[in-house]
């Protein structure tokens, strides 16, 4: 599989940046991973549109979701006109609804705690996390690969167990410690993430979303051992 970093921004975009977004490809497959603002210009360089077979939204904040409207306006204008199965959570209801009314170019399919479903040669499998909204980690499986995207989430019980046996792991880290202490229930940090790594048995974590007001190269601890800061349109296969 091969997954290309559109955006590393939350809850806004640095100058330059775009915000949560992320392209999961397999032989037959392709899946956008989020659709915060920005992502769209990137997802452009790379890919059509039409070769869309889903996009994922994890929670309906918007820096995972703003792009959604302009994702449809670029899928109605294509020359190959998709129907791209989009799955989300279905609350707020209110935010969604301009998204989708009016257009049929998306197939809208609310998930729940326990959703699975298969895309292409992917299988997905859905989990709540713990954030102020509905939200959700997924797992994607291929025949012999395994990938796993936290979305946004604090650190909650068992969470360890669902990254076991990941390949590769896409982790909210848009806390310090101490802001993960201070503000528990929103997000994690760097330093959460790396015990559930160690935990887990994962061999490389990715930290991504990113809080929009620092610049790449400072306000951000060393990475620690087996993850990576994420960099825009950066390219990981796996």
């Amino acid at each position: 599989m091969k997954l290309t970093v559109l955006g590393t921004s939350g809850p806004f975009p640095r100058p330059g940046s775009a915000c949560s977004g992320y392209l999961l490809e397999s032989d037959q497959t392709r899946i956008l991973l989020d659709c915060g603002s920005g992502v769209v210009s990137r997802l452009l360089q790379i890919a059509d549109v039409s070769t869309l077979d889903a996009v994922i939204l994890t929670h309906l904040h918007f820096d995972h979701c703003s792009d959604i409207g302009v994702l449809r306006y670029a899928a109605e204008a294509s020359a190959v006109r998709p129907s791209i199965r989009l799955l989300s959570p279905g609350i707020p209801g209110s935010v969604l609804e301009p998204f989708l009314s009016g257009t049929d170019v998306f197939r809208h399919e609310t998930v729940s705690d326990g959703t699975e479903a298969m895309i292409g040669d992917l299988r997905l499998r859905f989990s709540r996390a713990v954030h102020p909204v509905e939200a959700y980690c997924v797992r994607i499986d291929s025949a012999d690969r395994s990938f796993f995207y936290t979305g946004d989430t604090a650190v909650f019980d068992g969470l360890d167990g669902l990254m076991r046996g990941a390949d590769l792991i896409l982790a909210d880290s848009c806390f310090s410690d101490a802001q993960a202490e201070a503000k528990r229930g929103i997000h994690m940090s760097p330093g959460q993430i790396a015990l559930l790594r160690e935990k887990a048995g994962v061999p490389k974590v990715i930290l991504s979303h990113h809080f929009g007001g620092c610049r790449k190269d400072a306000g951000m601890p060393p990475a620690p051992d087996g993850c990576v800061y994420a960099e825009d349109m950066s390219v990981y296969e796996f």
